[in-house]
């Protein structure tokens, strides 16, 4: 009992921005939203732990979703959007804890040393314990591509759908 109250405060935690004031919070969703702006096209890709493979399944939605949303998916693009899940289940109290990621990842050139890497340039994260059905997991999911489809509209505006 104590392993999984502590990995819920971990996960808490883990989950608070670390900066101290409204400000900084919202100048730090500012920067990520802008990072969206001009976007031609982006990669999706998901991946999941086999017991959540039922996402895998509901990709076409998932796609349908963003397009609808006037979010461009292409398999040529640099941009990257990756939808990640972790999960750890615990047998003894038959809980899983899940962290859910949605990023997306943009190639940027390091000034120092000139080398190009991908960026992760958005982000959302969330946690959650659940049973074994993780129902709850999809609805987050959806709110987080909605979270990223807002976003994106914000900044290109003529793209919706």
């Amino acid at each position: 009992m104590k392993k999984i109250i502590l990995m819920g405060m971990l996960l808490l935690l883990g989950s608070v921005p670390s900066f101290a004031q409204q400000e900084d919070v919202e100048r730090y969703y500012r920067e990520q939203r802008e990072s969206l702006r001009g976007l031609d096209g982006l990669t999706l890709f998901i991946s999941v732990p086999r017991e959540f493979d039922r996402l895998y399944k509901e990709e076409m939605a998932v796609r349908a979703r963003l397009e609808k949303g006037g979010v461009k998916l292409n398999t040529e693009g640099p941009a990257i959007l990756l939808v990640s899940i972790y999960a750890r289940y615990d047998a003894r109290l038959k809980v899983y804890a899940v962290f859910l990621s949605l990023e997306v990842r943009q190639p940027a050139t390091i000034n120092r040393t000139g080398k190009s890497e991908q960026a992760m340039t958005w982000s959302r994260r969330m946690q959650m314990i659940c049973d074994a059905r993780c129902k709850p997991l999809d609805a987050t999911l959806t709110t987080m591509l909605d979270s990223f489809i807002s976003d994106f509209q914000m900044v290109n505006p003529r793209r919706r759908t």
